[in-house]
């Protein structure tokens, strides 16, 4: 019996001990598994930071342009783009509102101005003040004689609209916010004065109005819109005058057209309009670019891609050409689009391992449209991590191209997987109707350039009649 007590005792303890173990090794085992967990998250969370602190750097904005010197980009663009211009060609229209001389007279001092040059001795001006573009608009000394009434005003009047403030008040059916005034003497004695006033918009539209002078008062004859300045003038060819002004690619804010309003019966639809716009582009290797450019491996494959796609990317659809309103839209590569998550429910996202670090980074990117008269169009475009163990993204904020900056714009940026390593292709707009197109690979934190193209077009001129503009359409 004593026995049988013992054997039961004995074996409850080990029983006993058995448990404990279990449970000790159990015990470790969760342990291990936690600790196992926090490592993996831990690494998680690692990583994340790793790349965050690596790409979360200005790897993507103008770097090799200051190095290379944006002046220089330009200079070079502008000496490329009059080698292919071609040759002058005036337009086969003949418009019936204006002179098929005139229109030619005009094609040609076009073409011998720089766009982006229209100072006094360009041959623009020379050509329209032999056309009386500088005998009629009237400066501060003439207005004086012209509007007597603000002779006692003359010390306190340093420019020409703090004059056109006074002339409003004292005369009768002068436009308000009053810019230009020209002077038209007529055969028969009459005067006629021409009002060029500010009507407001971002682009700084102006109401000219064509006036007959009757003693103090100015009887309105007849009005039109145009959508900004450009150095508007009154001219004469032959027996008629016209009102000419450079209208603007809004835009980009390159004066690529002539507007030209006939002052008789009806200017707002008697108009010509001389437009010089691109018609295909030229390529050419930048020379400036070329000591910063690198050797991949890649290089015949990636000029295979750029063969495949130059019609596409410098098609109206993506590149500003001149004759669209509503400006250039966003260029994709290879970049997915993503339900990972959202910005809003307006914004779709994409993703791409545009680093090459084996991770993917989420996109956003849209064209910024200009509300003002001196913002340009250009690429925005924000970067982002995703981390799925928080279930949120993080923006990389430095990478991002978001905010306007002056000088060389971005203008499309877009990526392309070439022989396993991802390429960033970037669109600059250089000047003028001219293009830069740069390619460079990043890995993780190491930009290498690749390809630097300059871009020029050639052109045509192209003539339209009847064109009205109104700042309400």
């Amino acid at each position: 019996m004593e026995m049988k007590k013992r054997k039961t005792v004995l074996t409850g303890l080990l029983l006993g001990m058995a448990i404990c173990l279990s449970g000790c090794m159990e015990t470790e085992r969760n342990s291990e598994e936690r600790s196992t967990t926090t490592a993996v998250k831990k690494n998680t969370d690692n990583q994340t930071d790793r790349l965050y602190t690596l790409l979360n750097q200005d790897l993507l904005g103008k770097a090799f342009l200051w190095e290379i010197g944006e002046d220089l980009i330009v200079d070079e663009a502008c000496g490329f783009a009059k080698e292919v211009r071609g040759e002058f060609a005036p337009t086969k229209q003949e418009p019936e509102m204006v002179p098929q001389a005139l229109v030619t007279t005009l094609e040609n001092a076009f073409y011998d101005t720089d766009m982006n040059q229209w100072e006094e001795d360009s041959v623009y001006e020379q050509t329209i003040n032999a056309m009386g573009a500088d005998e009629f608009i009237l400066d501060l000394e003439e207005l004086y004689v012209h509007f007597p009434k603000i002779v006692d005003y003359r010390d306190q009047l340093q420019w020409k609209d703090e004059a056109f403030a006074l002339i409003c008040q004292f005369y009768e059916g002068i436009p308000r916010d009053c810019r230009n005034c020209f002077c038209i003497p007529a055969a028969d004695g009459t005067d006629y004065y021409v009002f060029a006033a500010w009507e407001g918009g971002s682009n700084g539209a102006l109401r000219v109005c064509l006036t007959q002078r009757t003693g103090d008062s100015f009887v309105l004859i007849n009005e039109f819109e145009t959508p900004n300045d450009g150095g508007g003038r009154v001219i004469q060819y032959e027996d008629e005058f016209y009102y000419i002004f450079r209208q603007c690619n809004y835009n980009l804010k390159v004066y690529d057209a002539l507007k030209i309003h006939r002052l008789k019966d009806n200017p707002e639809e008697e108009t010509v309009v001389i437009r010089f716009l691109p018609t295909e582009y030229v390529w050419k290797p930048s020379d400036s670019a070329a000591p910063y450019l690198a050797d991949t491996g890649d290089g015949d494959a990636i000029d295979a891609y750029i063969a495949q796609i130059k019609d596409e990317i410098t098609s109206e659809q993506y590149l500003d050409r001149g004759t669209s309103r509503d400006g250039a839209r966003v260029y994709y590569g290879d970049e997915e689009e993503t339900a990972d998550f959202l910005l809003d429910a307006y914004k779709t996202v994409y993703q791409e391992d545009l680093a090459n670090c084996g991770t993917p980074v989420y996109l956003w990117k849209t064209m910024f449209i200009p509300s003002s008269s001196h913002a340009q169009e250009y690429l925005r475009i924000r970067f982002f991590l995703f981390d799925r163990e928080e279930n949120a993204e993080r923006e990389l904020d430095q990478l991002s191209q978001y905010d306007m900056t002056g000088g060389i714009r971005l203008f499309q940026m877009w990526f392309r997987e070439i022989g396993g390593k991802v390429y960033t292709f970037r669109m600059y707009h250089v000047s003028d109707y001219n293009y830069l197109l740069n390619v460079m690979l990043l890995e993780q934190d190491r930009a290498t350039q690749v390809r630097a193209y300059l871009l020029s077009p050639r052109w045509e001129f192209v003539v339209t009649e009847g064109e009205v503009f109104t700042t309400n359409g």
